[in-house]
């Protein structure tokens, strides 16, 4: 996916704009059920807007088929004065990594009858240190139990759908701000 299109620039703690990207070139993102999506982009060395572009800052994509995908600049790359070539590569990762910047340390067990699938994917929800992410829909119900042990809210998520055997997805969306966790069946 190569789009004509302007990418947009946000700042990865405020989503303020910072910018138009609209030399922007080489656009495009690979989607991967129920993991990380990585995406790509490139802007001339000489494009002052690199300056503006960080770690963790937002870039929005427009896509014709999804709308609009928001994903997180992984990181910064080497300013070599453009002395390499004549383009400057970023690689990006969805914004659901943005679920890694928060790490639960300790040992909890959730689940079981009283505590159902959509309290459990909450209760992860609810250990970030900046509230993006809230629960949207689940459209499973399941009473298993659960062990959560020291890791990040993005991997402590994923992990509750593990036993599910039904077909399902997980999906994050970025269009409304809190951002929505979707659990779907397939």
């Amino acid at each position: 996916m190569d789009k004509r299109s302007h990418l947009r620039l946000y700042d990865g703690r405020t989503r303020a704009l910072k910018g138009i990207l609209s030399l922007a070139k080489g656009i495009g993102y690979k989607a991967v059920l129920n993991d990380l999506w990585e995406g790509h982009f490139s802007l001339p060395a000489t494009d002052p807007k690199n300056a503006l572009i960080a770690a963790h800052d937002l870039v929005e994509i427009s896509d014709g088929l999804r709308g609009s995908i928001l994903m997180r600049v992984v990181e910064q790359p080497e300013d070599d004065g453009g002395q390499s070539g004549t383009w400057v590569p970023y690689s990006l990762e969805s914004a659901n990594a943005t679920l890694m910047d928060d790490r639960w340390e300790g040992y909890a067990e959730i689940g079981g009858a009283a505590m159902r699938t959509a309290a459990c994917i909450a209760w992860v929800l609810a250990q970030q240190s900046v509230q993006r992410w809230v629960l949207g829909d689940c459209e499973l119900d399941y009473g298993y139990s659960y062990v959560m042990q020291g890791n990040n809210l993005l991997a402590l998520l994923t992990s509750l759908s593990t036993c599910i055997v039904a077909k399902h997805r997980w999906e994050f969306d970025t269009s409304t701000y809190p951002w929505r966790v979707h659990l779907r069946a397939v």
